[in-house]
Order: C-alpha cells, then structure tokens, then sequence
C-alpha cells in the first residue's frame, strides 16, 4: 500500500556443478528450487515466491581447480582464477546492469535515481536507529522534500549572487554589466532561467507535483530579485545620461564651441542611448532635443 515497486531478484549460485540441474538452465533450476513441495525453509521459499515478481538466477563454477585453494581465495589475483569463473563473474555483471535497466526502482511511479536511492535509505536507516516504523512511502516525502528544498536554495544562492552583481554595477564573466537595454536584461533572465531549469531537470529529486511546487517557489523568488535589477538598470541608466545630457548642455551653452566638439558629444550620448533602457532613452531624447532647441 506504500506505492513501491518491487525489486527484482538475482539469486547467485557459487561453487555450481551443472550436474546437479541435469538439463536444466540457471533460471528452472532456481524455479525448481523455491517451489519444491518437499524441501526445507518452505516460509523462506514462498516469501521469495511472493515477494519478487520477476526472478532470475545466475551461477558460477568453482573459482579455481584445487579446493585447498579456497582457503587463500582472498590472496589469488582474478586473473589467476578459472577462465570459466571469470566468464560467468563477467556475464552476471552484464546481466545485473540489464536487470537494473529493465526494472528501475520506483516510488509513487517516479523513478528513484541512485542519489535519491542513497537518500531513501539513508532516511529509512535513521528511522530505524529512532525505533520508529519503517514506511517507504513517507520517507520519500521527506527525501523529496528535503532535497527539493536543498537544490532550490542552492540554485537561488547562484542566481541571486549574479543579480547583487548587476545591482552593484559590476560586470559578470560574460561581459554583462548595467545599464543594459531593456531586450538585453530580458534576455539575461531568460538565458538564467534556462540554467537553471536544466541543472534542475538533473538532479531535482522527487514527485512531479513536489518538484514543480519547489521550481514555481524559486521562479517567484527571482521574479522579485529581477524587478529589483530592472530599477537599478533604470537608476544607473538615469545616472549615466545626466552626466551626458550635461556634456551636451555644456557644449551648447558655450558660445565657442566648435562643431567637431559638438559632433564628438552627440555621436557620444548618441552611443549611450543605443544601450539604455527604453523609458530612459525616451526621456533622453526629450531632454536633448528641448535643449538644442532653446539654444536655436
């Protein structure tokens, strides 16, 4: 009631003679031996039978030839052992990886990767060490939960550290640096968003709805950092074209000024407002055009 795949078994058969399974292949023989009516462990042998739905068997012969060797197996390099030890070694670890392929472990239909495999069992182990009751289904809640929030607080420190950059004025790897125009801070966000949507497809842990709840919390939490970059990049904006704006008036008030001074200062400010956001060049443009007029 837990909502848990079953696992698949493996049963390994060392020290094998083919026979004692007359022609039977490894998997009848397995079948054979877990539904004898009179051998011992009967309890053992129907849990087995009830428990793994999907069984198989491998075996392996003796690993060496001399039984006197089995005393210093532990000591004998593997490539001292029988070939024929070695070829069935290799043979189950081919089989084990397609048995783990076919039948992935799953809780509530999500497939349980090996990292959050290690954190279900490390939450069922500290369940145990508490005396408390073992149940799957609740310590994937917690692993879930646990991890979603861990990633999301991860990627919201890198995110976030990014935008106090940009708030501060300071230039990013990528030559990022405010003011920007308004298509170039959008497409900053959205080439930030794709990061981390991709490293969160990775490794978010967890339940679709568990983890678009996480991800929809941290896009929330940008949207308020970004709305707070966007006034900065006004405020800088401002900032830079007043002091442009003065070189302009200064030039025009000045009744020497020459045209090459005067060419230099608009192809500058001009400059400026190419990358500017668009309320600041509007307002720019205004001022510009007021103040050449008044001096007409």
């Amino acid at each position: 009631g837990q909502d848990v795949s079953r696992p698949a078994l493996l049963w390994v058969l060392r020290d094998f003679d083919q026979r004692d399974a007359g022609s039977m292949d490894a998997v009848e023989y397995l079948e054979q031996a877990l539904h004898a009516a009179n051998a011992g462990c009967a309890e053992v042998r129907q849990s087995l039978l009830r428990f793994f739905n999907h069984r198989t068997c491998a075996t392996l012969v003796q690993p060496v030839f001399e039984d006197t060797q089995l005393k210093t197996l532990l000591e004998i390099p593997y490539r001292s052992l029988r070939s024929e030890f070695r070829s069935a070694v290799e043979a189950m670890h081919a089989q084990l990886l397609a048995t783990c392929h076919l039948h992935p472990k799953t809780v509530a239909g999500q497939i349980v990767g090996a990292s959050s495999f290690a954190a279900l069992m490390k939450q069922l182990l500290e369940s145990l060490n508490d005396g408390k009751p073992l149940n799957v289904r609740n310590a994937w809640d917690a692993v879930q939960h646990t991890s979603c929030g861990s990633l999301a607080d991860e990627l919201r420190g890198i995110a976030s550290q990014k935008l106090k950059l940009l708030k501060s004025g300071q230039k990013l790897p990528d030559d990022t640096r405010l003011p920007v125009t308004d298509e170039a801070l959008r497409t900053f966000f959205r080439s930030q968003r794709h990061e981390l949507k991709e490293r969160w497809e990775d490794q978010a842990v967890g339940d679709e709805d568990v983890r678009k709840e996480y991800w929809q919390e941290l896009k929330e939490t940008l949207a308020r950092e970004e709305i707070q970059v966007r006034q900065q990049n006004g405020r800088l904006a401002d900032q830079q074209l007043s002091e442009a704006l003065k070189l302009w008036q200064d030039w025009l008030d000045n009744t020497e000024g020459s045209v090459e001074e005067g060419e230099r200062v608009s192809s500058e400010l001009g400059k400026l407002l190419d990358r500017l956001p668009s309320s600041t060049v509007t307002r720019g443009g205004r001022a510009a055009i007021e103040a050449a007029a008044r001096r007409v």
